[in-house]
């Protein structure tokens, strides 16, 4: 039997998209316990949802304020970056670093053709 806790855990669980077999595994009990307290909570899965969605668009928001912020500091560190001083003092390992860092961030991500027509199967 879990305690309320545990159930309120096990909602937002579910909430954030772990399956019924998971949850079943995480929580030591069965799918079918699982199913009865997700169908006797519709309530609190809505609230979870609601709230979920929420924090999501908050720190979108959050985010959106401070990309000026988050530029100004990325123009600041390509700089260092440059700095030939610094380049000279700098180990292979950190520049490799570095260079994979701006690759990573700034070289776009192109689907490979054996990517094509790949289904994605999400177990609810």
């Amino acid at each position: 039997m879990l305690t309320d806790g545990q159930k309120k855990l096990l909602i937002a669980d579910r909430v954030s998209g772990m399956s019924m077999r998971k949850l079943a595994e995480k929580y030591g009990t069965s799918t079918s316990s699982v199913q009865r307290i997700l169908q006797t909570n519709p309530d609190a899965i809505k609230a979870a949802a609601e709230k979920k969605e929420q924090n999501t668009k908050d720190m979108l928001d959050f985010l959106d304020e401070k990309k000026q912020s988050a530029q100004e500091f990325v123009l600041l560190a390509l700089e260092a970056i440059k700095d030939p001083v610094k380049l000279q003092k700098a180990s292979v390992n950190s520049i490799a670093i570095a260079m994979g860092i701006v690759i990573d961030k700034f070289v776009p991500v192109t689907p490979k053709k054996e990517d094509e027509g790949v289904k994605v199967i999400v177990d609810v």
